[in-house]
């Protein structure tokens, strides 16, 4: 697109990923639950997914 600016790339986090975050997945998958975070698309549910919460 013609006029578009980029953010700068100190504003663009990294997604946090690692065994962690994907454990903290399966979990929630396999006991068939949702959270509060994945329902809302909460920006920071990596964040806390990689904290094991």
């Amino acid at each position: 697109m013609v006029g578009t600016k980029r953010h700068p790339s100190w504003v663009k986090a990294r997604l946090p990923a690692g065994e962690t975050v994907g454990r903290t997945v399966a979990i929630l998958r396999r006991l068939g639950l949702a959270t509060v975070c994945q329902e809302a698309r909460c920006p920071n549910i990596g964040e806390c997914f990689a904290e094991g919460t």
